[in-house]
């Protein structure tokens, strides 16, 4: 018996008012925890049956040299009425204890087994467990008491009835499902609208796959999106405040101050890049107020123009998406602001690039509006295989 403002576990007192103890226990160190030592000691006069569990449950010579710890605290006076023992289960405390012990010693195959065991031991005392604990408690007194059985007849089927006319269809409820079929989510072509998308995600699906031959096939011996990182890590970080830097003491400063991998350096070509800082670009640069390089955004833009080319219905064409990206170079001036991309790819038609970003350029522009606080008049993108500037409509 347990009372309801004792700890768990421990035992009740009131307990000692019985003739017959029926005490269970877990393991502690080879015998009982010490609440239960002490209900035993008490025990004076008592028929006592013991039910135990312990964490290993693979020997029963284990169970029995811990019942006989444990009965040793019955006092003289106290009738031993047999014990029971199987596997319990153990605190999860345990099994954490066997995990740090094994990361210490991962060839130990001694942690592997006490994880094992800890393991079979949750399901543990379970329903067979309890059925054999029942061979040891006491039998009731078998009785003579007489038994009369009486067989009757089963009584006769009853005749099946007339089937009832079917009820009269309820219009009303016929009305109100039809409607409620016939519902359309007034929000379903939003679903076909990204809530987020990336300037280059839009970019690439509106482009299409473009096949390169591979490296070993290149004059190169680069493919273009190697050497397209190999340029723009290098111009990320040329400095913009005074002349055209000396290129090669540029890649050197670069390296040493590990603004540049070395394995980038070794793939730059240097005549690919230096067309740039002769360029009108270059000039432009020199002349703005402010020079906004590798500069990230994040904007919200209606789906109409956040999702080109995609079928947007009317009411979700307004719908804001949230449209991020990195543009390579903002130039802003006194009144007016201009958006340069680099572009590395090896085709030597300007319609091409035009084609390909110029809806990236143009989301760019209509982000950028919202936050420099002067107008995107220009749009342009640099390709360093053309070695020229390529001008990109605004709309």
């Amino acid at each position: 018996v347990q009372k309801a403002d004792t700890p768990p576990g421990a035992p009740d007192a009131a307990a000692l008012q019985a003739d017959v103890l029926f005490v269970g226990f877990w393991t502690d160190k080879g015998t009982c925890d010490e609440t239960v030592a002490q209900l035993l000691k008490q025990a004076e006069g008592k028929t006592v049956y013991l039910f135990g569990t312990a964490g290993f449950g693979q020997s029963q010579q284990y169970f029995d040299q811990i019942l006989t710890r444990v009965r040793e605290n019955l006092p003289a006076g106290a009738v031993y009425g047999g014990g029971y023992m199987c596997q319990g289960r153990m605190p999860q405390a345990v099994r954490s204890r066997y995990e740090a012990m094994q990361a210490k010693e991962p060839e130990n195959a001694r942690y592997k087994m006490l994880i094992e065991n800890f393991d079979a031991a949750l399901a543990h005392p379970d329903s067979g467990a309890l059925w054999n604990c029942s061979d040891f408690l006491p039998r009731w007194r078998e009785t003579s008491a007489p038994l009369a059985i009486r067989v009757g007849l089963a009584p006769a089927p009853a005749q099946p009835s007339a089937p009832e006319p079917p009820a009269p269809a309820d219009e009303r409820l016929r009305a109100a499902l039809a409607k409620s079929f016939a519902w359309q989510d007034p929000d379903r072509p939003l679903q076909d609208i990204p809530a987020k998308v990336s300037v280059s995600a839009v970019t690439h699906a509106a482009a299409g796959v473009r096949l390169e031959r591979p490296a070993f096939l290149q004059k190169s011996g680069l493919t273009g999106a190697e050497r397209g990182t190999a340029i723009h890590a290098f111009m990320q970080s040329v400095p913009f405040d005074g002349p055209a830097p000396d290129l090669a003491a540029e890649v050197e400063r670069q390296t040493a101050l590990q603004l540049l991998d070395p394995a980038l350096a070794g793939q730059l070509r240097l005549e690919d890049v230096r067309p740039f800082f002769e360029s009108a670009v270059w000039r432009r640069i020199r002349q703005a107020k402010r020079i906004l390089r590798e500069e990230p955004f994040i904007t919200a833009l209606p789906a109409a123009a956040a999702v080109p080319g995609a079928a947007v219905p009317g009411a979700a064409a307004g719908a804001q998406v949230l449209v991020q990206g990195i543009a390579d170079l903002v130039l802003v001036f006194d009144g007016s602001a201009e958006i340069l991309d680099y572009k590395t790819d090896r085709s030597r038609d300007p319609a091409y690039y035009r084609q390909a970003y110029a809806a990236q350029l143009q989301l760019y522009r209509r982000a950028f509006a919202l936050r420099l606080g002067v107008p995107v008049t220009k749009l342009t993108i640099y390709s360093f295989t053309l070695a020229q500037e390529i001008d990109i409509p605004l709309e």
